[in-house]
């Protein structure tokens, strides 16, 4: 059955037709240079997920899971990361500009060198996040 991602406008992003989980609809998006600008995905389950170079600008986010997730050099400026759980994820060198983030958990997270420039991280979890080389100019905490 195929898995199709829209956006929180609900237009149509991408669709999947050999996937049976979102996980594996957004794996083969981002394996494929989908560009997923504005995805919905609020409260996802993708804990574990690989999504490296993820093109998710503006995308809903909110109470998703990405425990342990790698999203390394992924673009989620002005992404909402509302209450998500990002515990132990890799998002060294991505771009998390002008994020909200509040009450995010990257609890044990690699931050190591992101962009977290006007990222709203208001009663978000960092205890023990690397932040290496990370940019937190103008970041509200």
């Amino acid at each position: 059955m195929p898995i199709e991602i829209h956006s929180t406008s609900s237009a149509f992003l991408y669709r999947a037709d050999t996937a049976n989980t979102l996980a594996e609809a957004l794996q083969e998006a981002v394996a494929n240079g989908a560009d997923l600008t504005g995805a919905a995905l609020g409260s996802s389950s993708l804990s574990g997920i690989d999504l490296t170079g993820a093109s998710l600008a503006k995308a809903d986010l909110r109470g998703s899971d990405l425990t342990g997730s790698t999203l390394r050099g992924a673009y989620l400026a002005h992404a909402d990361l509302t209450g998500a759980s990002l515990s132990g994820a890799i998002l060294a060198e991505a771009n998390l500009s002008y994020a909200t983030a509040y009450t995010a958990d990257f609890s044990g997270a690699d931050l190591s060198g992101a962009n977290l420039s006007n990222a709203n991280l208001r009663r978000a979890d960092l205890t023990g996040a690397a932040l290496e080389n990370a940019n937190m100019t103008g970041a509200q905490r």
